[in-house]
């Protein structure tokens, strides 16, 4: 899960991060997956997304759940 540090960021330089992940993870697999790419979308130095993230599976991690929230919001709460 993110750091502390991304916890604290500004909502926008936060969303930016998480839309170029989620462009990153649309587009290529975990496996496939580049630091490199979502840096550059996302306009932050590659050091800037290890003090947010360990690695690329956290930030797989990170964005699965922030997809398993928003489909939880989705289902109504009485059926």
């Amino acid at each position: 899960m993110p750091t502390a540090t991304f916890d604290h960021l500004t909502a926008p330089k936060r969303d930016r991060i998480t839309a170029a992940l989620l462009t990153e993870f649309s587009a290529h697999s975990l496996a496939t997956a580049q630091v490199a790419r979502i840096v550059k979308q996302a306009d932050i130095a590659r050091g800037a997304f290890y003090k947010y993230f360990a690695d690329l599976t956290d930030a797989y991690q990170y964005l699965y759940g922030l997809a398993l929230d928003q489909i939880h919001q989705a289902v109504p709460t009485s059926m």
